[in-house]
């Protein structure tokens, strides 16, 4: 009988960008949100490089964060986060704003990040986010965007 060997890698590189849009249900705002991003593993990638996030609100100093195994036990540990953006903004109460990575993300199939968005305001009107409304916030082709806090 024969068989078909594939290949495991590919010997080329593909290149797409794709946006991620979650809903926006203005629910409540607060100086930060930690959610997980899983890498899912039906296709043959060999890794999702996420470059930036996107956030409204009264933001000011902001800060991104990024933990290889999801959040969950680490969110008090900050010995265990990379900070991967820093940057003051203006507020835009009513605009997204794009918080691009220094260094981009690189993440494998079957990984899953912790990411936290952060703002070091005053108060409690820096980062516009929804109430938990499903288990997943969104899921597509390539990644499941988790729920958070």
């Amino acid at each position: 009988m024969a068989a078909i060997q594939l290949e495991h890698t590919a010997h080329y590189v593909k290149h797409e960008s794709f946006q991620v849009e979650t809903a926006d249900n203005e629910d409540h705002t607060f100086c930060g949100i930690m959610f997980d991003l899983e890498v899912k593993t039906h296709r043959p990638v060999d890794f999702i490089e996420l470059e930036s996030l996107w956030v409204r609100g009264h933001l000011g100093p902001m800060t991104v964060w990024a933990v290889r195994g999801g959040h969950a036990g680490r969110h008090e540990d900050q010995s265990q986060w990379t900070r991967i953006y820093e940057e003051e903004h203006r507020a835009s109460p009513g605009q997204l704003v794009e918080l691009k990575f220094q260094v981009p993300l690189c993440c494998r199939p079957g990984e899953v990040y912790g990411l936290y968005v952060h703002s070091r305001r005053d108060d409690d009107l820096a980062i516009v986010y929804d109430n938990m409304r499903h288990t997943t916030t969104h899921e597509d082709t390539f990644i499941r965007i988790l729920p958070g806090y």
